[in-house]
């Protein structure tokens, strides 16, 4: 067991709840140091499997995780356009913001939490000092349909169309409402097929297959609402034009075998010159599982440099 993975069993997370509007925002705290807030991603799934990222990074900062609505515990009391407008998620932001007394945010987001912290930041920038984006999610149709096809390379011909019918059983146990089939399903689709898209190395999908279940909750209904309104999203917020001028840190990492669109981390730098890139070879989607001391040495670098 690494010195990391010790250190990980050790910390006592506690639980918050913030009331906001229809239900409250369930929150998470560890450590002491500058206040840094992370942003699960999936969409749909909860705070759980940020906690082994954050445990490390509670020795030197204040880890504050949440789940976001309509995932874990901050269950709302239906699932519609209203309750998981794109608009929303920002304002939980926010509130929890202003509910921890912070003049700004150090936010570190992963996948859907990467994007969700950079259209946050590019519409609140003076309330970010620093922002790390760990495996970004595609920030238009067409890097959407990269990411697709990245995903599913690996696979043969008859791998897709087990792939392909295994995600036609899950769609509809979630539309008949057997959600402990859609989980089993999940969870197959995700430590399999998917994964071999995910990960480097064999090795990476191990730890991943062993980790999975225990670490990840997904909520397929609000994945569902998410993933309609993401690209649309980006698109009204002219978020490509919103990149220029904003002043905050600013990390981006992926590695470079992942599946999601690395080349938008050189246009984003093109927007924003003071960005820093940083590449992991032999890495996937999931860093902190196949490159964990590259990982943490550029992560813990930056927020040390940057987080205020």
């Amino acid at each position: 067991m690494s010195e990391r993975e010790d250190d990980s069993m050790q910390v006592a997370w506690q639980a918050y709840r913030l009331a906001r509007p229809g239900f409250h925002l369930a929150y998470y705290v560890a450590g002491k140091g500058p206040t840094i807030l992370f942003l699960s991603g999936g969409p749909g799934d909860d705070h759980r499997y940020l906690r082994p990222v954050a445990n490390p990074l509670t020795r030197s900062f204040h880890c504050v995780l949440f789940d976001q609505r309509g995932t874990g515990r901050s269950c709302l009391p239906e699932h519609n356009e209203i309750m998981l407008a794109i608009s929303t998620f920002f304002e939980d932001i926010e509130a929890l913001r202003a509910h921890l007394h912070l003049e700004r945010l150090n936010l570190v987001g992963h996948s859907w939490g990467a994007t969700l912290a950079l259209l946050y930041c590019a519409l609140h920038p003076e309330q970010v000092a620093s922002i790390a984006l760990i495996g970004l999610g595609p920030l238009s149709d067409e890097f959407a349909a990269v990411a697709a096809v990245n995903k599913i390379k690996p696979l043969t011909a008859r791998e897709r169309e087990e792939l392909a019918t295994l995600s036609a059983l899950r769609r509809r146990s979630i539309e008949e409402g057997h959600l402990e089939v859609q989980r089993e399903l999940h969870i197959r689709i995700a430590t399999t097929l998917e994964a071999r898209g995910m990960f480097s190395s064999p090795a990476g999908i191990e730890r991943f297959q062993a980790f999975f279940p225990a670490h990840y909750n997904y909520d397929p209904h609000t994945a569902t609402y998410i993933n309609q309104q993401i690209l649309p999203a980006i698109t009204r917020l002219r978020l490509w034009e919103q990149l220029q001028g904003l002043k905050a840190a600013m990390l981006i990492l992926y590695g470079y075998q992942d599946f999601e669109p690395i080349t938008q981390a050189y246009l984003i730098k093109e927007r924003i010159p003071h960005a820093q890139l940083c590449f992991l070879n032999e890495c996937g989607h999931v860093p902190w599982l196949e490159q964990p001391e590259k990982f943490y040495e550029v992560v813990e670098h930056f927020l040390h440099t940057y987080a205020a």
